[in-house]
């Protein structure tokens, strides 16, 4: 279980049982990383059980909001009811929420600040991906002798279908940013009659006045059974994919398979460079 600060580069790995895994965190433009992750094993004291996630933090308290997240979202999964009914996908369903739902009650303001998440509960040869916004998890499966990219989860863009239909039916507007008469960047989720509050994705933790015109922590969940095509499972921000397909980083993490560490390592220091090279503002995100 990570429970450490991030505002420094930190690498780590560990056998468990069969699977080993490595963690590299890289800051990027702003004044702190708000970036944060989880790894538990033995989750729920099962052996069989691991759950893991990314939290990528936005907003002045970013990093406070995906501090929160991590530190209470696995507990809440565990003491859901249907966690103990063997039903973890209503279980991962109603935790994100009401983990959103405690922030929301906090003393952290997260008018303008919320978290991404993206998570994977795995038990045997069994995983349910649970995912708020566009951090993503992917996994790695041999087909026809080459690492083909499996997407786990699908990012939480305000342009997606069903994610602009419910925006605007709350009352809310999705379009790019408007600068000097011309539309720049992403689509993002405003209110209605004002420029605000800008949202990237169209699910995240917090973003209370995002959460007026449509914004939710319901994450959307994916069930997956392993068989002994798949290698391995990238759990990572957006700072990762804003310029890296999933393909890519699976091509890189391949080069790296028997070494999570330098595998974590690599994909991270491959974006920042991505991000060095591509954003001409320097406006580099964290990426984990």
């Amino acid at each position: 279980d990570f429970t450490s600060d991030f505002d420094v580069d930190r690498v780590a790995s560990m056998p468990i049982g069969n699977y080993r895994y490595g963690l590299k965190t890289l800051k990027g433009c702003k004044a702190e990383n708000q970036d944060d992750c989880v790894f538990i094993e033995n989750f729920a004291d099962d052996e069989e059980c691991i759950f893991m996630g990314v939290f990528d933090g936005h907003g002045q308290n970013g990093k406070l909001v995906s501090r929160f997240v991590r530190t209470n979202l696995p507990g809440n999964i565990v003491r859901n009811p249907a966690f103990g009914q063997g039903d973890v996908y209503k279980a991962l369903s109603e935790a994100f929420v009401q983990t959103n739902e405690e922030l929301k009650r906090s003393p952290t303001d997260v008018a303008f600040s919320g978290s991404t998440g993206t998570t994977a509960f795995i038990k045997g040869k069994d995983i349910i991906a649970a995912n708020v916004g566009d951090s993503r998890t992917v996994l790695g499966r041999m087909e026809g002798g080459k690492l083909k990219a499996v997407d786990l989860s699908i990012d939480h863009k305000p342009d997606r279908d069903c994610e602009l239909a419910r925006v605007l039916k709350a009352g809310g507007r999705v379009e790019p940013m408007m600068y000097e008469g011309e539309y720049i960047g992403p689509h993002r989720v405003w209110l209605k009659d004002q420029d605000l509050p800008g949202l990237a994705t169209s699910r995240a933790f917090g973003d209370t006045i995002a959460s007026n015109v449509g914004v939710v922590a319901e994450p959307e969940l994916t069930q997956y059974t392993f068989d002994e095509a798949d290698q391995f499972i990238i759990c990572a921000s957006d700072g990762v994919w804003e310029f890296l397909t999933s393909q890519q980083v699976v091509d890189l993490v391949a080069k790296h398979i028997d070494d999570p560490v330098s595998a974590a390592k690599v994909v991270a220091e491959k974006s920042y460079t991505c991000w060095q090279e591509e954003d001409e503002d320097g406006a580099i995100d964290d990426s984990e």
